[in-house]
């Protein structure tokens, strides 16, 4: 059953199918607030696709890959969207999380700092305090992105900022860095100058 319905959710955003089961109510818990990443998904449900392939879905707003992760992992959410990295964390800590596909060709995980603080990109972060939650996937993916940019991963420090403060503790430097997704990058922009993470 859990599968048939992991395969329906995949093909009923992919295609407009049509099915013999009739109505299963299913929901699929977002990893934040809606965005553009997002759009397929409301996208396939405004065109009934669902509905043809016999699926009542609703769309819960999330609060982080984290929460997401955690919810589905628990059974009270059979379909969310998390970073892989995260899921896999919560996974290793006894989540019952599995992952089906990928949104992102690439990782929407970017680093932001101010311009005025003199960094360049990732070889200036040496001695930098990076703002994000503990269980962030950039912060998971530090020790490989360190390695790929040939830094030592202790050579920075996390400092735990809540997905809602991150832009504030940057602009009051409290931290140096922050990580966030891309697909708020048109808001950062405006003070911040970017390195993608990917």
């Amino acid at each position: 059953m859990k599968v048939s319905r992991l395969i329906g959710l995949a093909l009923a955003l992919a295609l407009p199918l049509d099915s013999a089961q009739a109505g299963q109510s299913v929901s699929i818990i977002l990893n934040w607030t809606p965005a553009a990443d997002h759009s397929p998904f409301y996208y396939a449900k405004s065109q009934g696709w669902y509905e043809r392939a016999g699926i009542d879905l609703s769309i819960e707003v999330g609060k982080g890959s984290g929460v997401s992760s955690l919810k589905v992992g628990s059974g009270g959410a059979p379909f969310g969207i998390s970073d892989l990295a995260t899921m896999l964390v919560a996974r290793s800590k006894g989540a019952d999380a599995v992952a089906l596909m990928s949104i992102y060709a690439n990782t929407g995980q970017t680093f932001y700092w101010l311009k005025s603080q003199g960094v360049n990109g990732p070889k200036d972060f040496v001695g930098r305090k990076i703002g994000n939650p503990p269980g962030d996937a950039s912060r998971v993916m530090w020790p490989a992105f360190a390695k790929a940019v040939g830094l030592a991963p202790e050579s920075v420090s996390f400092v735990n900022v809540g997905p809602t403060a991150k832009s504030a503790a940057l602009k009051t430097h409290i931290v140096d860095v922050i990580s966030d997704f891309y697909n708020s990058h048109d808001i950062k922009l405006r003070s911040s100058a970017p390195i993608s993470a990917r």
